[in-house]
Order: structure tokens, then C-alpha cells, then sequence
């Protein structure tokens, strides 16, 4: 089996699609001849005067035939009565993804292959006993996803109708951490030192944190693609600062000492807040980012 590309994989439905040219060889004694020492190649229109075997892809969902500018298949009959068929096939597989380690995750992929109506008495399906019973493309690359190898194994299942022979082959990939740092991680960073700066402005600057928090929130909501709703805690903390400023309780004279020690006790508790939140907030980041991390790498 050749492997010519591996155009998507898709997390969402769990599968993949692939496009091979799957090479078969069988005997068959009644196509036996002596009148030359080389093979024959057949014409493709041949394809339904001979017996093939009924192999099928058992984790396959669509599939069709490469029939561009003509059916893509290849008979060669030897002396011997061997037959070597080959065909070119667009394929979408099932594929079951452990996404728990996203992004830093690997998958494996199986493309299972066997008979669908003759049971192991019948007919054995096996690996070609060669180096790469499964080859691939020189420039063989994916987008998300580096290409790892491939193994190989048996599916062979029995069922109430008999044993039927099968083979696997499982494709590794690993998916490439540095597009999810550029696109994810580093903005998110980034965000996050931007939030942190406004600490570092002066309290009473309420255009300047305003339009930083706006832009942070902005930022992250365009990031995720979805609405993010304003915190509760944002809101309370901005009700206190209304108040601090609003004069509506001093107006009355004989509340204005009362209101004058409130506005003073509340704007030195504030300050004080303010410059314990330069350090806490980045020391949590940090003890976030460590806890993350290890948590990731120890899973990988």
C-alpha cells in the first residue's frame, strides 16, 4: 500500500482522509500460462472478467475510486497465475482521538483492511513479508500534525458467521506545538502582562484603566471568537469607585465630615490594594503557569 497524502484530520468527527493506491497480490491457477516468461499487463476494462478478492476498509465511512481521466487501476498476470492489482483510492476513515493532552497530543490513526464475505478458510490477508509493507511520499507533510511512522498489526475478529481475516495499519502523528504557541499561548501571554500594567497606572486614572480594560477584554473575546461577559467582581469593584467619587452623599451638610472620612478610608484601603496587587498578580501567573506546564509534561 502506497500512501500519497493525508489531506485533513478532523477532531470534530474523528476521522481522517487519505488517498492511497492499494496494491493487492493473489494466486489464481486458472490464469496460469507458459507462452512467455513475463507478465501481462491487462486493460483496465479487464477488471470484471477476472475474480478479486472482496477486501474492504472496515473503519471506512466514504470512500471513492480515482477515475481521472481514467480508472486508475493497474493488472499485471504473471506465468504463474500470480495477479498484482493495484488501484488509486480517496478514503475517509474513522479515527478515535485521545484529545485529553490537547495540544500537545499524538494520535494514531488505523486504516483496517480485510475480506468482507470469506471467512479465514477462504481467505488469509497478510502483509507482504518486505521492509515497508506500507510506503509513503517523499513530501509527505500536514499542516497541524507531523507524520511518525507507521505500524503494523492484526484485527483478525471472529463472529457469529466465522473468523475473518484482517490487517491494520496504524499511522503516528504528532501535532506541531509551535503553531498553537504562536497563534495561542504567546497572545495569551501577552494579554495577560497588558492587564497587569494597569496596576501600575495611578488610581484616579479612570479613562487610562477603563481603556486598557477594554482593549484586554476586546482582545481576548476576538481570540476565543466568542462573547465574554463582564465579571461580577469587575462590577462590584467599579460601584466602589462610583461611590468614592460621587458627591450625591455629601451634599448634605451635616453628612459631609461623615462622608469626607468614608471617601478617605475607602481610597487608602483601594491604594493599598492596588500596590499588593502589582506583586500578587504575577506571582500567581507564575505559580499558574508552573502548575500548568508540569501538569502537561507530565501527562505527555
Amino acid at each position: 500500500m502506497y500512501i500519497a497524502s493525508v489531506s485533513s484530520i478532523d477532531e470534530m468527527n474523528m476521522d481522517f482522509a487519505v488517498t492511497i493506491y492499494f496494491r493487492q497480490r493473489w494466486v489464481d491457477p486458472r490464469l496460469m500460462f507458459d507462452e512467455m516468461d513475463h507478465y501481462v499487463p491487462l486493460n483496465y476494462n479487464l477488471y470484471n472478467r477476472i475474480w478479486v478478492p472482496d477486501i474492504n476498509f472496515k473503519n471506512m465511512k466514504v470512500g471513492s475510486f480515482r477515475d481521472i481521466t481514467v480508472p486508475n487501476r493497474l493488472i499485471y498476470v504473471y506465468p504463474s497465475g500470480e495477479v498484482y492489482y493495484s488501484q488509486g483510492l480517496n478514503l475517509q476513515l474513522e479515527c478515535s482521538m485521545d484529545l485529553s493532552k490537547y495540544p500537545m497530543d499524538t494520535q494514531s490513526c488505523q486504516i483496517k483492511l480485510g475480506s468482507f464475505g470469506y471467512t479465514e478458510e477462504d481467505i488469509i490477508v497478510q502483509w507482504r513479508n518486505i521492509s515497508k509493507p506500507v510506503q509513503t511520499a517523499e513530501d509527505f507533510e500536514l499542516a497541524e500534525f507531523l507524520f511518525t511512522g507507521v505500524d503494523f498489526g492484526d484485527c483478525t475478529k471472529a463472529y457469529v458467521t466465522g473468523t475473518f481475516s484482517c490487517r491494520n495499519a496504524t499511522l503516528g502523528f504528532e501535532r506541531k506545538f509551535v503553531y498553537y504557541l504562536i497563534q495561542v499561548y504567546i497572545p495569551s501571554v501577552l494579554v495577560v502582562i497588558l492587564s497587569w500594567v494597569a496596576f501600575w497606572i495611578d488610581i484616579d486614572a479612570v479613562p487610562a484603566r477603563i481603556s486598557l480594560g477594554l482593549l484586554t477584554v476586546l482582545t481576548m473575546t476576538t481570540q476565543n471568537a466568542g462573547e465574554t461577559e463582564r465579571p461580577a467582581s469587575e462590577q462590584g469593584i467599579d460601584n466602589l469607585r462610583r461611590r468614592m467619587k460621587d458627591p450625591e452623599d455629601c451634599k448634605n451638610p451635616s453628612t459631609t465630615s461623615g462622608c469626607t472620612c468614608r471617601k478617605n478610608y475607602h481610597a487608602g484601603f483601594a491604594q493599598h490594594l492596588e500596590v499588593m496587587s502589582r506583586y500578587i498578580f504575577p506571582s500567581m501567573f507564575l505559580v499558574f503557569n508552573i502548575f500548568y506546564w508540569v501538569s502537561y509534561k507530565l501527562l505527555v
